[in-house]
């Protein structure tokens, strides 16, 4: 009880803030640097068979989105570091958004392909993307209290 009595009960919100961003960014950043490898890197018909949205589109958009996906995933797992989260904050909310529009993307391709089943990843992606956007993007993170 002392440390809520010595100042420290102001410094629950940005406690809590911090562990939900490690508890979401980094499973995130998993999840998207193992999609992001296979867009950059695996056969084209290995893509289709697993259901890759990028399979439905030229080569020139998929394999850039597969970077792009690594990078978010780097940015992502970044700004969960403790003491990193204000200067890669920014980017990695950026990037969260980037790759937040991305599903609708997927989505609006997995749709047009009779791939219905993949929306409530996207859903769920499109979602968790944004929220860790912005908890990137909080006030803790942007005057290095991180």
């Amino acid at each position: 009880m002392e440390g809520l009595q010595s100042g420290q009960a102001g410094r629950w919100p940005v406690m809590a803030r911090k562990g939900l961003l490690i508890v979401l960014a980094i499973p995130m950043a998993a999840f998207f640097a193992f999609v992001g490898f296979y867009k950059a890197f695996a056969p084209m018909a290995e893509l289709a068979r697993h259901g890759a949205w990028t399979a439905h589109v030229p080569e020139w958009i998929g394999r850039p989105m597969g970077w792009t996906e690594l990078v978010g995933a780097a940015a992502m797992a970044l700004a969960a570091i403790p003491g990193l989260g204000r200067r890669v904050g920014p980017f990695a909310s950026r990037m969260a958004v980037w790759l937040a529009l991305s599903q609708v993307v997927s989505a609006w391709v997995h749709v047009t392909h009779g791939e219905g089943s993949a929306l409530p990843q996207n859903l769920f992606l499109f979602v968790t993307l944004l929220v860790i956007a912005g908890l990137c993007r909080a006030p803790a993170n942007q005057r290095g209290k991180s």
